[in-house]
């Protein structure tokens, strides 16, 4: 709903982050997917034609407010959020960085903060990893060894609550075109040890990549689970919002796992309404 409302109102991301943290801490809350203290929180992207910025949220200590937090992306850089908080030590002297009013004291009445370094948003509010070890640090090191392999990142770290493993964002080695954000979205790290396509267990029957969870040989896997890809079976669909200085925004839209599907185009600032097949179930 933060982001409908954002939407509405604002032309600019940073005005967006602004007015979804504003509207969470003072007028109602949050507004994700789980609104529980233990669970609720979230992680979104939130862009303009000229900036992008990372927004985390999760419910304060009596659920009816919020703490949040936000960074913006470098101009030249990328970033990825999989499952995870990301932004880690604050500079809150920089406008490239937004925190909510009550997250500082917060963390320093539960403990999660001492004063003496400077303020980390996900050592403060942030447990790691959302299910096992690499359920998440593995898709941030696939995103950005596609993106700059130059970096020769290491495979085998886990984010924690101390430790992000990996940086907040990258400097690519080449301009990234749409192409190559697709390509991300339909990885499921074929051509690594980590590859669902292999002749190993972690591969589904006959090689596929959908490597349904949850079967009797999950548990053997040391860190108890397959891994978890990019582009995963269970995905609804997936979005790519392109937003251009000059001329009009692109929305690519995929139905469905991005591995198995395919990219349609709807022009959002230049087509009057949106096309019916999007909006209408003709079977």
């Amino acid at each position: 709903e933060l982001t409908k409302i954002a939407l509405e109102r604002c032309t600019t991301a940073r005005c967006a982050v602004k007015l979804m943290g504003d509207l969470a801490t003072n007028h109602g809350g949050f507004y994700g997917e789980d609104s529980g203290v233990e669970t609720g929180g979230e992680a979104l992207v939130v862009a303009d034609a000229t900036e992008a910025w990372v927004f985390h949220i999760l419910a304060d200590p009596t659920g009816r407010s919020a703490i949040w937090g936000a960074q913006r992306v470098p101009d030249d850089h990328v970033a990825f959020v999989p499952n995870t908080f990301v932004i880690r030590v604050m500079d809150l002297h920089s406008e490239d960085f937004m925190l909510s009013p009550n997250a500082q004291g917060i963390a320093l009445t539960h403990g999660w903060w001492d004063q003496r370094a400077p303020f980390n948003f996900a050592q403060a509010f942030s447990l790691g990893e959302y299910s096992n070890p690499h359920y998440s640090a593995r898709r941030l090191w696939r995103a950005y060894d596609l993106l700059a392999p130059s970096l020769h990142l290491d495979a085998s770290k886990e984010i924690t609550e101390v430790d992000g493993a990996y940086p907040f964002s990258v400097k690519p080695d080449h301009l990234l075109s749409v192409a190559d954000i697709f390509r991300v979205y339909r990885d499921y790290y074929e051509g690594t040890p980590f590859s669902l396509v292999a002749d190993t267990l972690a591969a589904g029957p006959f090689n596929s990549p959908l490597r349904v969870a949850a079967g009797a040989e999950e548990g053997k896997v040391p860190t108890g689970a397959w891994e978890r890809p990019i582009s995963i079976y269970r995905t609804d669909y997936a979005v790519l919002s392109a937003c251009h200085p000059s001329g009009h925004g692109v929305v690519w839209f995929a139905p469905h796992t991005p591995h198995a599907s395919v990219f349609a185009p709807v022009w959002t600032s230049a087509a009057p309404e949106v096309a019916r097949p999007y909006v209408v179930d003709a079977k």
